[in-house]
This record gives C-alpha cells, structure tokens and sequence, in this order.
C-alpha cells in the first residue's frame, strides 16, 4: 500500500483477502483510527454481490460514493459496522479485484477525499499493481504450505526413526 500511493494518491487505502465469503482487512493505510480499527471485515451476501464485487477483474470506480448511484448505494450496503468507518472523509473509492489464474483471493479499496478522483489511468495502473500483489499472496500462501509439509515430513522421519529404534 505504501508503493501504491507513490504512483496513485489516495486518502486511505486497504488490501482485502478473500476467506469463504468474507472480506478481511490485511492491511490498511491512512488515518490512525482507521489503522488501529483493523482487522475490518466485511462479509459478503451471496453470489451475487461477489460476482458484482469482482466485476469480471475490473476495477470499479465511483465518482461520488454518496451519491444515488447504485454502485455507491452498493458500496454502502457492504462498508458497515467497523467497515463504514472507509467511507470518512471520502468522496471517491476505487475497488481492484485481486485474482491469479481466474481464482478471487481478495482486493484493493482506494479512497479520496476529491469527487470523481480516479481516472481510468488510475484503474489501469491499481489493477496492474493488483495483479502483483495477487502473485505476492498466492506466492506466500505457497510458501506457508511448504513449510508445513516439511514440518510434517519431518515429524513422520522421526516417528518412523523412533518406531525403528524401538523394535531393534
């Protein structure tokens, strides 16, 4: 996030992971409230507010999120609780879908306080980064993987290490 706000301007910004159907702040950027009310969670109702919320892995830009357009009005709907506490302050909101290989793992909110702020320059370069990030996530979640097994390999070479032992 802080690599991502020396190419895109943003009055706060979070890194969302996706676990069953439920959004949950990884990181956040921004005021301190904001920082020190993480973990935020935003739980998402049924398939359809996924698929609306992953828009094909395009990023979705909203003007002014407290306007009456339905894609502001649908933003709302979801930042409640905690998560109501990304709308302070802000006028526009950007939302990157964070994908590798067709799978959903999460995403990228970006915030300003100027109306109508990103551009689709802005969009472009977000989702670029995203993709990235995307790698970065699915690259350690690999790696954590990894060490289990290894961990587990070398529990069953003692075990079987200490079964032999004992029958000789």
């Amino acid at each position: 996030l802080v690599q991502l706000r020396g190419i895109i301007e943003y009055a706060h910004a979070g890194l969302f992971g996706l676990q069953d159907s439920t959004l949950t702040a990884l990181a956040v950027r921004g005021p301190q409230q904001l920082e020190e009310a993480a973990p935020l969670q935003i739980h998402l109702e049924g398939p359809e507010t996924l698929a609306a919320l992953f828009n094909g892995h395009r990023p979705i830009r909203i003007p002014d999120v407290w306007s009456g357009e339905p894609s502001a009005e649908f933003l709302r709907t979801l930042l409640v609780g905690d998560a109501a506490a990304l709308l302070e302050g802000v006028r526009a909101w950007m939302w990157v879908p964070l994908a590798v290989k067709g799978r959903i793992i999460g995403g990228l909110g970006l915030a300003h306080a100027q109306r109508d702020y990103f551009t689709s320059h802005h969009a472009a370069l977000a989702l670029s980064m995203a993709d990235q990030v995307a790698i970065t996530m699915v690259n350690a979640e690999l790696h954590e993987q990894s060490r289990s097994l290894a961990a587990l390999q070398e529990r069953q070479r003692l075990a079987r290490n200490l079964h032999d032992a004992v029958n000789q």
